[in-house]
């Protein structure tokens, strides 16, 4: 979609558009536009085929007018970041609860058993080799 300036009328070539902050600049009279009031009212393009949208896009018809979207949902990407967060949500509850059970052993309110997984041998160390102060 080509995209003119109300002004001098000069094509506004795509690096000088910003989608996401709304910004056009003309670069023959140097002055920034809505890019939305640019585009608005202008017909696509001949060759998108509207019927058959592409991955990732949508069409649905709403009380007469047609909306069209597009999402970045990705089942890959999504089950990837859930074995990450799983991960390291994991290593971060491990080490919380072996601080949790340290504190408690040795404010005297006792040790709370059924957080921790390690033991406290009888010369300080725990069972995963690390020293009690």
């Amino acid at each position: 979609m080509r995209t003119h300036c109300h002004e001098c009328r000069q094509p506004i070539p795509t690096e000088s558009v910003n989608v996401s902050k709304d910004i056009a600049m003309c670069r023959g009279c140097r002055r920034g536009w809505s890019y939305a009031k640019l585009v608005a009212g202008q017909r696509l393009d001949q060759g998108v085929d509207l019927l058959n949208p592409p991955a990732g896009a949508w069409r649905r018809d709403e009380a007469g007018e047609t909306v069209i979207g597009a999402t970045y949902y990705s089942r890959g990407k999504f089950m990837t970041m859930l074995a990450r967060a799983a991960v390291w949500n994991g290593l971060v509850f491990m080490f919380l609860r072996e601080a949790l059970d340290w504190t408690l052993g040795r404010s005297g309110i006792g040790k709370a058993g059924f957080l921790s997984a390690s033991t406290v041998h009888a010369d300080g160390a725990h069972g995963w080799g690390f020293a009690v102060l």
